[in-house]
């Protein structure tokens, strides 16, 4: 698989789909600008956790290669399909840092996935996008919406 296909395969397995509805799925009620703020959130959650996989499974001459063209395909889609438009993309960029800086401590520790999910959770909730009592909800659909398993298997199957 090339650089471009394995960004492509990998973008296609990006949940992406947060809706007003599928909170509501999970319990929480949330605004247009919630809904937006858990998007990039659980955008950030699967750049981190994709990133991780592409340094597992990938030469190091090509990861980043694959990571900008993952971006690329992001970007195309931040402002209409992920409606993103009142977050611009170099902020976004910035915040994917951040969170990977802030993730990495905890995904490297046994039990990492949960933890990360509960620090991005944590985030969401210090940002007001997510209440208190909704922090269990927000836990579930963190850890439902970040296919970790399929990451590794996309990138690992060739290698």
């Amino acid at each position: 698989m090339t650089p471009e296909e394995a960004a492509q395969a990998l973008y296609e397995i990006i949940p992406r789909g947060m809706s007003r509805e599928l909170l509501e799925e999970y319990g929480i009620d949330a605004t247009d600008e919630q809904v937006r703020r858990i998007t990039r959130e659980l955008l950030s959650l699967n750049l981190y956790w994709v990133r991780a996989a592409i340094e597992a499974h990938i030469p190091r001459q090509y990861r980043t290669l694959l990571f900008d063209r993952l971006l690329q395909l992001v970007r195309q889609d931040w402002d209409v399909a992920l409606r993103q438009q009142t977050k611009s993309w170099e902020e976004f960029l910035i915040e994917v840092t951040e969170r990977e800086d802030r993730y990495r401590p905890f995904g490297n520790q046994p039990g990492g996935e949960m933890a990360v999910a509960t620090e991005a959770g944590t985030i969401l909730e210090d940002q007001g996008a997510v209440q208190a009592e909704d922090r269990a909800k927000v836990l579930a659909l963190l850890v439902d919406h970040v296919p970790l398993d399929r990451y590794g298997e996309l990138l690992g199957s060739d290698r």
